[in-house]
C-alpha cells in the first residue's frame, strides 16, 4: 500500500508539473501512467483522472489569477460547454468496452499531440519544434 501511494504521488507531481506548464488537463499523463504502471482499466484511468482535475486545476486557476492571465468571461463560458458535453459523453465512455475506449483514447492523445507541432504557425511551428526538440 505505500509503494501504491509513493506511486500516486509521484504521479500527482509529474502531472502538476506537466499541467503548469502546458496547461493541459492532466489527463493525458494521468491516464496512460494508471493503465500502464498501477494496471488501472481504462474506466477507473478515466474517472480518477477526471477527480483529480477537479483538485488541480484550481490550484492553476490561482496562480494564473494572481498574474492576471485568465480571460473570466471565456473561461466560464468554455466551461459551461464542457461541462454539458463532459456529463453527455461520460455516460457514452461509460457504455463502451475496454478496447473501444482504449483506441479512443489513444486515437485523441494523437490527434492532440500532431496538433500541437502546427500551434507556432503551419509549418514554420513544425520546424520551430522539432528545432527546438534537436537543440
Amino acid at each position: 500500500m505505500v509503494e501504491k501511494i509513493i506511486i500516486l504521488v509521484l504521479i500527482g507531481l509529474l502531472t502538476g508539473t506537466i499541467t503548469a506548464i502546458s496547461a493541459g488537463s492532466g489527463v493525458m499523463v494521468v491516464v496512460p501512467l494508471l493503465a500502464v504502471i498501477l494496471g488501472y482499466t481504462m474506466h477507473a484511468a478515466i474517472g480518477t483522472a477526471t477527480a483529480l482535475m477537479a483538485i488541480s486545476a484550481a490550484s492553476g486557476v490561482v496562480g494564473y489569477t494572481l498574474q492576471g492571465h485568465i480571460p473570466w468571461l471565456d473561461g466560464i463560458i468554455i466551461g459551461l460547454a464542457a461541462m454539458a458535453s463532459g456529463a453527455l459523453f461520460s455516460k457514452v465512455a461509460n457504455r463502451a468496452t475496454e478496447k473501444t475506449l482504449n483506441t479512443a483514447v489513444g486515437a485523441i492523445f494523437i490527434a492532440i499531440g500532431v496538433a500541437m507541432f502546427f500551434v507556432e504557425g503551419g509549418t514554420a511551428g513544425v520546424l520551430h519544434s522539432v528545432q527546438a526538440l534537436l537543440s
